[in-house]
């Protein structure tokens, strides 16, 4: 009898514990999501889970990422974790598209992904275009072109990531983005406009809040270089190089007065900036460098400065081409037997920015080149004596363009470029070698002092 009851409590305890495992089995499965359909949020961009980490992720191109590609979805990552006070995942797409798609639906893809939410973007976009918008529980930043991307990227951070409303607190700011979010850009240089003088200037996308100092390099080659350098830093990053000189000193005096500027004389190891040091410092924001010929008079050092924008990369000549290569930087593109009507035929030319051109005052040495690169306008210095045929060379400008030219005696015909649409503003010697960063720390009233007088 002993025996039957505790047989009969065997199979009660054995039942009981069926129905628990059925029961958990049960709100398991219901539990459980296909990658297909991610758990639900917010029906807005929220960037927070519960807890207070960010749900989205940033994803870049794993194959042929370009330099500046990545230095944007890392400035995204930075304003994300400085405006949310979290942490933000970031990673290459691995090459693949539909099995992560759905593995990891919330992603801020950046540039030209694998993604498919990216790959059905591209389409709608043609020459500086570029995109942002939600595609399901992700959210797509391209650009046309690479500076067309890292435009959107700046353009993201500032409507959206730097947006907190009036109840924003530090533990859980409410940075949202509608599920139609939807914005379409052309990426264009910001515009400096001056009350003292009748023209408006590009500027750096970035007003530098580093500046990297070095003096003026003893030698043309390492000149043309740091050039290069110094417009490129302008356009990806936050920091600028001022080239001292006794000449110039008082516009870094001038820069300081205004504030919101840290001046760095030397590195982290107390050693005095050199171009070397520089091109380290600088190395992962290149895509590599450019090689022009040694002949500092031949037209490919102006091919190769024109093609610096667009390339992301800084120009070398052979003679001190081992910096750059003891800098980690590869060869992008070797240009010493080419020449401007190379230039012109390639596919780089219609890539200029056609609202400016420079022509500097190559007979006494390099200018403007920072500014040209930073730019990315046309460089050229027009040698013959013929007015048409100089006037023709600078054709391709639109109307309403500028000039940008040191001043010589009766090099330009203004009557004739007014013909075509172009107004010539002739810049004191004095600031042909930091104009990138002049133009973009000065007051509008100052600028007036860049020009000669007219």
């Amino acid at each position: 009898m002993r025996f039957l009851m505790h047989a009969k409590t065997r199979r009660a305890m054995a039942l009981i514990l069926s129905c628990v495992m059925l029961i958990l089995l049960l709100g398991g499965l219901a539990g459980c999501r296909t990658p297909s359909e991610p758990p639900v949020y917010d029906t807005r961009l929220n960037f927070l889970s519960t807890g207070g980490v960010s749900i989205y992720r940033i994803v870049y191109p794993k194959e042929n990422c370009p330099a500046t590609v990545l230095a944007a979805a890392q400035e995204l990552e930075f304003a994300m974790q400085e405006a949310l006070g979290v942490d933000v995942a970031i990673t290459d797409d691995h090459g693949t598209a539909n099995a992560t798609d759905q593995l990891q639906p919330y992603e801020i893809l950046i540039g030209e992904t694998a993604r498919t939410a990216t790959q059905n973007a591209l389409p709608e976009l043609e020459g500086d275009e570029y995109v942002i918008r939600v595609d399901g529980h992700k959210i797509v930043i391209v650009g046309a072109t690479n500076r067309a991307t890292c435009a959107a990227v700046r353009y993201f951070i500032k409507d959206v990531i730097q947006q907190k409303g009036e109840t924003s607190t530090s533990e859980r700011p409410p940075v949202k983005i509608d599920v139609d979010y939807h914005y379409q850009g052309v990426y264009q240089l910001p515009l400096y406009p001056s009350e003292s003088v009748e023209t408006t200037l590009p500027i750096a996308p970035y007003r530098a809040t580093v500046l990297q100092t070095i003096a003026m390099p003893t030698n043309a080659y390492d000149h043309l270089t740091l050039a290069t350098l110094q417009g490129l830093s302008s356009l990806y990053s936050s920091e600028q190089i001022f080239i001292r000189t006794q000449e110039n000193e008082q516009w870094l005096s001038m820069m300081m007065q205004k504030g919101e500027l840290t001046v760095s004389e030397c590195n982290d190891a107390e050693q005095m900036w050199t171009l070397g040091l520089l091109l380290n410092h600088y190395s992962e924001m290149l895509g590599g460098y450019i090689l022009c010929s040694s002949d500092l008079t031949s037209e490919s050092v102006e091919v190769a400065i024109n093609l610096a924008h667009q390339l992301n990369a800084v120009v070398v000549t052979p003679d001190n081409e081992e910096l750059a290569q003891t800098a980690g930087l590869s060869l992008v593109l070797d240009v010493r037997d080419k020449n401007d009507a190379w230039l012109r035929g390639s596919e780089y030319f219609a890539q200029l920015n056609c609202a400016l051109a420079v022509e500097p005052d190559t007979e006494h040495g390099f200018s403007l080149i920072d500014y040209a690169v930073m730019t990315g306008c046309y460089y050229h210095d027009y040698r013959a004596g013929d007015e048409y045929m100089h006037v023709q060379a600078f054709k391709h400008l639109e109307r309403g363009s500028y000039l940008l030219s040191a001043p010589t005696d009766d090099k330009h015909n203004t009557v004739t470029f007014d013909a075509i649409g172009v107004t010539v503003l002739e810049l004191e010697a004095v600031y042909g070698d930091n104009l990138s960063v002049i133009t973009g720390k000065l007051p509008a009233e100052l600028q007036a002092m860049l020009f000669a007088q007219q």
